[in-house]
């Protein structure tokens, strides 16, 4: 009875404790359990993997409700006559397997080894980068999670035929051939369930196109491709695709890109990435986002795409309505840039590039900001204008001082000002253009609103972000871009 009454006592401890995650740490939220080493986060499986029956976990917490009553039954019933085995199998199943005698002690030992290993590597961080090869891991981090799952499928099927044979002295060989005829079935549905669970989320997520039109699609950007490696003369570039029709590409049609889906992608990459606009999300890097300034820092020296590209770009080749660009102002793999490395700054994309080469090109670049708008605006110089001025100044690393015209100004230019001009007339919605001068060449960033409607849409998505904030607090815009 005892034993019993503990697996029972272990039921309702666990639902306590969900009581009191749900009530106490906001979902996605984290709270620290022992400082610096383990913490508790609060997630959301809507039932099994890969959200298997998510709107039915009530079939999922009876057949868990069964399975605990099954064990308790067998305790009650003296099934298992060692103590420490009543004990094991009112926590874990698997954990039998370390009492049955057929066993040597070795393997024992092995197997209970693996499994510490195991169970430290999810509490570790050490331990969980070393799975992943020593990087910082992406959106399905512990992946080698199946492999627990896989050992404790290892050690519980020991086990299980033990209870089958116990059945079968007890009961006869009828009730052991249904209950192991259940089994099967029950594994048949749930491996059906989760296949068709899994084909209708992709079907959802991606679609599915015509293999006529995948033919004529992968044709096209595999001469585009073969183009742009006959181009580039055996030296290194990256190629980004505007058309793409997965976030694999790179990997389908053999050229570095930027686009990429694996769990495995560096952290580190995919939030400096983000940071500076590409479309992105915890195991996904698109190209999408890009611009002519991030195309230069990246090696992005080609791109193929089915509309215009900004001006300098020059086109190289053309396959059906897709067009190979190249890049002229591509930078080198690697190249010098001022001594003394700096955070990006700013809240927007725009803004981070701006930091970023006001950093990388140092004192030896003269800043000046132009922004233009339509003749109603009445404040002057925009807002955005002053936080683009910000964000160079936090990455200038040194004093700066904001210059407003210079109608005014009788001297030479000074190495810490930053100039800023406004413009207004006609109906402009909003242009915003920052250029780097230096000796014998100029580098500019510019971003272009062409409508009202793109600020609108971002006052949409802002209203919908407040709506599904969960923590009081304040908000701006930038937490909306993180």
């Amino acid at each position: 009875m005892f034993y019993a009454i503990l697996a029972a006592a272990l039921v309702v401890l666990d639902q306590i404790v969900k009581y009191l995650v749900r009530a106490h740490i906001p979902l996605g939220g984290a709270v620290p359990f022992i400082p610096y080493l383990l913490e508790l986060t609060y997630v959301q499986n809507t039932g099994a993997a890969f959200s298997l029956m998510r709107r039915h976990t009530w079939l999922l917490t009876l057949i868990s409700a069964a399975v605990v009553l099954a064990m308790c039954g067998l305790i009650l019933k003296g099934f298992f006559k060692n103590r420490l085995g009543m004990f094991s199998a009112a926590l874990v199943l698997a954990a039998a397997y370390f009492l049955l005698p057929r066993f040597s002690r070795r393997e024992k030992l092995a197997n209970g080894g693996l499994l510490a290993v195991l169970a430290a590597s999810l509490l570790l961080s050490p331990l969980d980068k070393a799975w992943h090869l020593f990087q910082r891991p992406n959106w399905f981090p512990f992946r080698y999670s199946f492999v627990v799952s896989f050992t404790l499928l290892y050690l519980a099927a020991p086990a299980l035929g033990q209870l089958l044979k116990g059945l079968r002295r007890r009961k006869g060989e009828g009730l052991t051939r249904a209950a192991a005829g259940a089994l099967v079935c029950l594994t048949v549905m749930e491996l059906g369930f989760n296949t068709l669970g899994i084909l209708s989320g992709l079907m959802g997520q991606f679609g599915c196109d015509s293999y006529a039109a995948y033919r004529a699609y992968y044709a096209d950007n595999a001469a585009l491709v073969e183009a742009a490696y006959a181009d580039g003369d055996g030296r290194f570039f990256r190629l980004g695709a505007a058309e793409d029709r997965g976030h694999n590409s790179p990997l389908s049609f053999g050229y570095p890109g930027i686009t990429h889906y694996s769990s495995l992608y560096n952290y580190d990459v995919n939030r400096i990435t983000r940071q500076l606009g590409h479309a992105q999300t915890w195991m996904w890097c698109a190209y999408y986002g890009s611009t002519p300034a991030t195309d230069a820092l990246f090696g992005v020296k080609y791109v193929i795409s089915g509309a215009g590209m900004p001006t300098g770009y020059e086109p190289l080749a053309q396959a059906g309505e897709l067009t190979l660009w190249r890049n002229p102002d591509v930078l080198p793999l690697a190249f010098l840039a001022w001594d003394g490395r700096r955070p990006l700054t700013g809240e927007t994309p725009f803004q981070r590039q701006d930091g970023l080469y006001a950093a990388l090109l140092g004192e030896d670049f003269d800043v000046e900001i132009e922004e233009r708008h339509h003749r109603r605006k009445v404040d002057a110089p925009s807002g955005t204008a002053l936080m683009i001025a910000d964000a160079a100044a936090q990455a200038c690393g040194h004093e700066t001082e904001y210059v407003y015209e210079r109608h005014s100004s009788r001297h030479p230019r000074d190495k810490k000002e930053i100039g800023i001009s406004a413009v207004r007339g006609g109906t402009i919605v909003g242009e915003h253009e920052i250029i780097f001068a230096g000796h014998d060449e100029i580098m500019e960033i510019k971003h272009t609103a062409l409508s009202r409607e793109i600020f609108a849409q971002g006052a949409v998505e802002a209203a919908k972000f407040i709506a599904g904030v969960e923590k009081p607090g304040l908000y701006d815009m930038s937490c909306l871009v993180k």
